[in-house]
């Protein structure tokens, strides 16, 4: 899930923000960031909606940028 980043920065939002939203702690966002550790199977369809992308999004291959 290293595209959450990406994600969310797309969407606009700091990690503070996401993590707001989410219910869960700043800290969290950045582990998930950092794919040092992964949502709960319960947060990803939150996280999804919230970041208005598809759950297969948050688990397919970070696309590079030109």
């Amino acid at each position: 899930m290293k595209n959450i980043k990406e994600l969310r920065k797309a969407s606009g939002y700091s990690q503070t923000e996401l993590a707001e939203l989410l219910g869960v702690g700043q800290s969290t966002v950045g582990m998930w960031e950092i794919d040092a550790n992964s949502p709960r199977i319960e947060m990803i369809p939150k996280l999804a909606a919230v970041l208005n992308c598809d759950i297969s999004d948050l688990f397919s291959e970070t696309q590079e940028q030109d």
